[in-house]
């Protein structure tokens, strides 16, 4: 029984404590410190309640976001930085960290500057994307301790005094051991050993609590980087620019083979040469001496393209896609996880007529989707799948699978129908 109750007193003073950090440890400042090229910064890092903020969008691997932060020690103990904390919560981000002078260590009432590092370390699926965007948000904690695990990192630290302890422990195990060679008493070895171990262990090598600092990261991953061209000239409504296999008319959008115009301050872009069978592999401008592309209304509306690649295409200001593959006649396979649908508003007759087997829109964020009339009206689709779509702001949807002969399957949020036609 005492042996237990001794037990369950060394238990309770080694056991690690956590302790509120911002009565302990408080962030000074936050800046950034360096980015990669691509990376976007879409807020800027604080510290707010105790917690350090983070929101950033990478694209390649390897693209990092870094930060110069001053931490300050208000606590009457020298601190270390627990670097195997840092453990990002998913797969394909990671981060790092590095201190001035390259001491992982704070002493009492001291500030210390440190170098956190968010890095895409590991792609992510395409399965994983929506709307062009994976959420890959990773938090964490910058944990600070009153030790340094390990006896070799322990006696580094304490020097002369630290060798000088272990070795009055081991000193004193070999006697205990010793003592039960000769009495061949283990119950009073063990008790012997336990006390020799609650005297004489320093306490750095178990933590006697730990200060834990939040890291809320929100990190988005982007699939497609904005494309920006120039023109040359100066910049009217009316004013075509051609680039690559499309053709762009600034405050005009598309209506069957002609151009209408908008009230967009932007540009709106068609196939230039729908009788062509070539495949279509030009990258697409996102920004036109910084206006945006906004409309792709009968972008590819008679085109006799076959292979239609669509990996490039920044649509995350387009908001009209209506007619986009209107009679397209030889596409029949087309990927659309690129896409970023979150301010489109009409997807009218898109896929009207069209020859596309698989209609796969999984991915489309469609928050502000309001119209939908015909838009797989007589479509070749022999499977649909509409599982994220978001239906409570359409105003008008009529006839959206009218003529839909070819149509086996349809996939809707909570729905997987299968229909069999005759």
């Amino acid at each position: 029984m005492k042996k237990r109750l001794l037990l369950l007193i060394m238990f309770i003073l080694f056991i690690p404590t956590l302790v509120k950090a911002e009565e302990n440890v408080t962030v000074k400042s936050i800046e950034l410190l360096g980015k990669s090229d691509d990376t976007e910064i879409l807020e800027q890092a604080n510290y707010t309640e105790g917690k350090l903020n983070f929101n950033v969008k990478l694209y390649h691997l390897d693209d990092y976001a870094s930060y110069k932060i001053v931490v300050v020690n208000n606590s009457d103990k020298t601190l270390y930085f627990d670097e195997a904390g840092l453990i990002s919560t998913n797969d394909y981000t990671s981060y790092e960290i590095k201190y001035s002078n390259g001491k992982n260590f704070i002493k009492p009432n001291e500030e210390k500057t440190v170098e956190l590092k968010i890095i895409y370390k590991q792609e992510a699926p395409k399965e994983l994307f929506r709307s062009a965007v994976y959420d890959a948000s990773a938090d964490t904690n910058l944990n600070l301790t009153d030790h340094i695990i390990g006896i070799a990192n322990t006696l580094k630290n304490l020097g002369i005094v630290g060798i000088l302890l272990y070795l009055l422990v081991f000193i004193s195990l070999f006697v205990g051991v010793g003592l039960l060679i000769k009495n061949k008493k283990k119950n009073e070895l063990s008790l012997l050993v336990l006390i020799l171990l609650l005297i004489f262990i320093p306490k750095n090598v178990m933590a006697d609590y730990t200060i834990s600092i939040p890291i809320k990261a929100k990190v988005l991953i982007g699939k497609v980087l904005p494309k920006p061209c120039t023109y040359e000239g100066e910049l009217t409504p009316g004013t075509e620019y051609v680039n690559g296999q499309y053709t762009y008319k600034y405050k005009f959008k598309g209506s069957g083979n002609n151009w209408v115009s908008m009230t967009d301050d932007g540009w709106g872009v068609m196939f230039t040469d729908k009788t062509s069978t070539e495949d279509v592999t030009t990258e697409l401008c996102s920004f036109i001496n910084d206006k945006p592309v906004v409309a792709m209304s009968f972008m590819f509306y008679s085109s006799s393209a076959q292979n239609i690649d669509l990996s490039s295409f920044d649509t995350s200001n387009v908001n009209d896609m209506s007619y986009m593959f209107l009679s397209a006649s030889n596409v029949t396979e087309l990927d659309f996880s690129s896409f970023d649908t979150s301010k489109v508003t009409t997807f009218n007759y898109m896929f009207c007529s069209s020859k596309v087997k698989v209609i796969d829109l999984r991915y489309f964020d469609t928050s502000s989707l309001m119209y939908t009339s015909y838009m797989f009206a007589g479509a070749y689709a022999e499977e649909i799948n509409l599982s994220n779509f978001i239906l409570s702001n359409i105003t008008n949807a009529s006839n959206t699978f009218t003529g839909n002969s070819y149509l086996k399957r349809l996939i809707l949020d909570g729905w997987d129908l299968t229909f069999y036609n005759t």
